[in-house]
C-alpha cells in the first residue's frame, strides 16, 4: 500500500512538472503599454497636420503610434496593419459586416482591411467579430468558455456604442472576467485561454485609462436626455440619465484587441500550425491601440474630417 500511494505521489508531481498557469495579469504589460501609446499620441498630436483626407490622416496618427514603439524598442510593425481601426463607425460596422464596411471610406482602406482579413482566412462579407470566434473555436485556439466570454464582452462593446454603459461600469464587469478567468487554471503551454487573457488584460487597463481621462471623452448634452438603463425587480422601468455617460465608442479598443490578438492568432496557425501567444499579445495592443484613438472625441474628428 505504501508503495501504491508513493507512486501516485510520484505521478502527480511527474504531471506537475512544467505546469504554469494563465493569468490575466501575465498580459498587464500590454495594457501598459496601450495606456502610454494612448497619452502619447496625446501629447505629440499637431493639429495643423490634418487634411481633409482621412487616408493622409490615418497615416499621420499611425506615424505617431510608430514613434512611440520605436522608444521602447518595439517592433510593431503590425501596428500598420490595423491603422484603419481607428475610423471608429466604419470599424464597428466592420465588427458586424466584414470588410465591405470600409468600401465606402476609401480604395486603400477597404484594401488594407481586405488584406488582413485574407490573412486570416476570413471573407469580405463576413461578420468579422463572429466568424473570427468561429474559426479560433474550430481551430481549438479558444474553447466554449471562452467564446462565451468573449460574446459577452461583444455584448459590453453594443451597449457602449449605444451609450448604455460607461468605462467604470464597463471595468467592473471585466474585472468579474478576470477574476472567473483566473479561477480556470489555464496551462500556458495549451492554446485554450490565452486570447481571452490577453484581451482582458488589455481591456481593464484600457478602461482604466478611460475612467482616469473620462474629461477627454465625457460629452454633455444640450437637456438632460434619459435611457433605459434595466429593467427593475417588479418589471418597472429604471431610467438613467445620460448626460454624465462616457461617450460612446471607448469600448472599441476591446474590439481593436480582440479582433487583432484573433487575427494574429489564427493567422500563425494557417501559417505554421503553431502560435506564439507572446507575440499575439503585442499584435493585440496595436490593434487596441487603433481602436482607443478613434473614440478619443476631437481626435475621431480630426480623422474623419
Amino acid at each position: 500500500m505504501k508503495k501504491y500511494f508513493l507512486g501516485l505521489l510520484a505521478t502527480v508531481l511527474l504531471l506537475n512538472v512544467g505546469y504554469s498557469q494563465i493569468k490575466v495579469e501575465d498580459y498587464f504589460n500590454r495594457g501598459d503599454l496601450h495606456n502610454k501609446a494612448l497619452d502619447y499620441v496625446l501629447s505629440n498630436l499637431d493639429e495643423s497636420k490634418f487634411s481633409k483626407n482621412v487616408d493622409e490622416n490615418v497615416d499621420y496618427v499611425n506615424r505617431l503610434l510608430i514613434e512611440f514603439y520605436a522608444e521602447y524598442n518595439l517592433d510593431i510593425s503590425n501596428s500598420e496593419k490595423y491603422k484603419y481601426f481607428m475610423v471608429k463607425d466604419n470599424f464597428y460596422n466592420y465588427l458586424n459586416e466584414g470588410a465591405y464596411a470600409y468600401k465606402d471610406l476609401s480604395n486603400k482602406a477597404f484594401k488594407s482591411i481586405s488584406s488582413l482579413n485574407e490573412s486570416a482566412g476570413l471573407k469580405d462579407n463576413e461578420p468579422t467579430y463572429s466568424t473570427l470566434l468561429s474559426n479560433s473555436l474550430r481551430n481549438e485556439l479558444i474553447d466554449e468558455y471562452e467564446l462565451s466570454t468573449l460574446n459577452k464582452i461583444k455584448e459590453l462593446i453594443d451597449n457602449n456604442i449605444d451609450g448604455l454603459n460607461t468605462a467604470s461600469e464597463i471595468l467592473k464587469e471585466l474585472n468579474s472576467y478576470k477574476d472567473e478567468f483566473n479561477s480556470k487554471k489555464y496551462a500556458k503551454n495549451e492554446n485554450a485561454g490565452h486570447v481571452l487573457a490577453i484581451t482582458l488584460a488589455i481591456s481593464i487597463k484600457s478602461m482604466e485609462w478611460w475612467v482616469k481621462n473620462e474629461n477627454s471623452v465625457t460629452y454633455i448634452l444640450p437637456e438632460p436626455n434619459f435611457i433605459l438603463a434595466s429593467n427593475g425587480p417588479n418589471g418597472d422601468v429604471i431610467l438613467k440619465e445620460n448626460s454624465l455617460l462616457i461617450a460612446p465608442w471607448v469600448g472599441l479598443d476591446i474590439a481593436g484587441a480582440v479582433i487583432s490578438g484573433g487575427i494574429a492568432a489564427s493567422g500563425q496557425y494557417v501559417l505554421t500550425g503553431s502560435v506564439d501567444w507572446g507575440m499575439v499579445g503585442w499584435a493585440a495592443v496595436g490593434g487596441a491601440v487603433s481602436g482607443s484613438t478613434g473614440a478619443v472625441g476631437r481626435l475621431a474628428k480630426l480623422i474623419t474630417r
